[in-house]
């Protein structure tokens, strides 16, 4: 195979720290999909698709220079080294990581083709033509990495250290976008990047994971130059159970006599996987005055029909069945809205698009 034809949407430098042998040339797997357990999987064939980034090997090369920096990151932490620099180059690879893979390729899609068949049902005016194809997709949520980067700047990183029986996982889908806050305070899910208690989750190898989180509203104590030990399961499993429920079909992991835990964490998982990762709400206008516009939540049979209308287009995010533990609320924890649909947000500056003026709350 011509060299770059391979092209891997999880790196081999991040699926190296799960494999078996000391030439991390093979990995254990779990197919999610068909129940069914692999073991010694060639790495170079998983996670990868011919020529995914393109023919011409513009993105291909420019992602093997970050993943030459995260390689060099991961030497650090194994190296007990988790310095700014270390901290901003893992956080660069696991935002890059959520937007890179297939299923990446694939929410962005279906945040597009959503939204043509709710307003061209029929195909009468001409608009499937135009839904994306997975290569577009895929250069539109590059293209939003690259737009959200500096909504993930003021996440505070740590480093978790696995100290108990149990080994981290990984997928074919690693980097997760979760947020307690909103789940549990809010009783939603349907955040966004600038979200107040956002958290950016990925493991690193089977002892080790990057969790970044909003300083704002979450405090972690115990933590020494960077890293926090953990000798509870109960914590291991809840950022496994993250793995597996945003996996789009693999899990990985590098000890066979950790199968059946694995089988158990996928188990857990199962009712909270998703069909689809986007969600498309419509809403028809009711009334109008002066001042402002009345709209109702709707069908989409309905919403097909005549009348001003609104679609509303929300990713979804895994919620786990417990949250790591370590991580806690302040007892105040600080967010900025202007009662928009915006929301609760890091950062006052954020609300200003809104055209309404913000305020500080301190939720208890």
């Amino acid at each position: 195979m011509p060299s770059n034809k391979n092209q891997h949407f999880v790196p081999r430098c991040h699926l190296s720290q799960f494999c078996v042998d000391e030439n991390r040339s093979a990995i254990h797997l779990f197919n999610i999909i068909r129940d069914k357990v692999i073991y010694n999987a060639p790495v170079k064939g998983q996670c990868s698709k011919t020529y995914f980034y393109g023919i011409n090997l513009n993105v291909e090369k420019a992602l093997q220079t970050i993943e030459g920096i995260y390689s060099r990151c991961i030497r650090d932490v194994l190296a007990g080294n988790f310095d700014e620099s270390t901290a901003f180059g893992l956080k660069t690879f696991a935002v890059l990581q959520f937007f890179r893979t297939e299923a990446a390729a694939l929410r962005s899609l279906s945040f597009m083709k959503g939204f043509v068949d709710l307003i061209d049902p029929s195909g009468k005016d001409g608009l499937q033509a135009q839904v994306w194809n997975q290569e577009q997709a895929l250069a539109s949520s590059l293209k939003m990495m690259l737009d959200s980067e500096k909504f993930f700047e003021d996440l505070k990183p740590v480093i978790i250290l696995n100290r108990s029986d149990a080994d981290f996982l990984t997928s074919d889908d690693p980097a997760v976008l979760v947020n307690r806050y909103y789940a549990q305070r809010m009783k939603q899910d349907n955040f966004g990047i600038a979200s107040s208690g956002l958290m950016l989750c990925l493991p690193l190898t089977s002892k080790h994971y990057f969790l970044a989180f909003d300083r704002l509203v979450y405090t972690i104590e115990g933590t020494c130059n960077g890293f926090l030990e953990t000798y509870n399961p109960r914590d291991i499993d809840s950022l496994n159970e993250l793995q597996a429920i945003k996996a789009a079909s693999n899990v990985y992991f590098a000890r066979k006599s950790q199968e059946s835990y694995v089988r158990s964490i996928v188990a857990k998982s199962t009712t909270r996987r998703k069909g689809t990762w986007v969600e498309h709400s419509t809403f028809k206008l009711q009334s109008e005055c002066t001042k402002q516009e009345i709209y109702v939540r709707t069908s989409p049979d309905d919403f097909s029909g005549s009348g001003t209308g609104l679609i509303s287009i929300s990713p979804k995010y895994p919620i786990p069945s417990s949250w790591f533990s370590s991580l806690k609320f302040r007892h105040k924890p600080i967010t900025f809205n202007n009662g928009s649909a915006v929301g609760h947000v890091r950062r006052k500056e954020w609300l200003t698009a809104s055209g309404r003026s913000a305020r500080r709350t301190s939720r208890l």
